[in-house]
């Protein structure tokens, strides 16, 4: 009987250890691949069941790479994305540029004030006034695409 009861704890015990690697894919409304899990114990394998993520084989798991879409249980190349950014985030690009402009105007007007300038010097100091002035009225809702180049050889791309 002792025996019975040592095999039992046994059994329980291998149980633990029984558990498959499961892998999870979360996928956006175009079924792009947005995240990937792995379960290695029947917990964490409950917790993505309950998140309605997507189960796959290992070898499906394997295929997905960036701007991976899962289409009828098959892993296909999507166009790359272009990321969303945020209001919050465009405000940090901007101020970014008006500072690396503004950097590049002190400079310039150093060299004017300076009589060191050459007359491509002063061509650039007037484009990159215009530039700064562009940014500075910017609305941080318009797409980075909208937004003002800055002048040549500027170095704030």
């Amino acid at each position: 009987m002792a025996e019975e009861i040592k095999a039992t704890e046994q059994s329980e015990e291998t149980q633990l250890y029984e558990f498959k690697t499961r892998f999870f894919l979360k996928m956006d409304e175009e079924n792009y691949v947005v995240a990937m899990m792995v379960a290695v114990n029947q917990a964490e394998a409950e917790i993505y069941e309950s998140q309605n993520l997507t189960e796959v084989s290992a070898e499906i798991y394997q295929e997905v790479g960036p701007d991976s879409r899962l289409i009828d249980g098959e892993v296909k190349q999507g166009e790359p994305r272009v990321p969303m950014l945020d209001n919050e985030a465009k405000q940090a690009i901007m101020t970014a540029r008006l500072r690396d402009a503004t950097i590049k105007i002190d400079t310039l007007q150093d060299a004017i004030d300076l009589e060191m300038a050459t007359d491509e010097e002063k061509v650039q100091l007037t484009a990159w006034r215009k530039y700064r002035v562009l940014l500075s009225r910017l609305n941080t809702s318009t797409t980075l695409a909208e937004w003002p180049a800055a002048p040549a050889g500027g170095g704030t791309e």
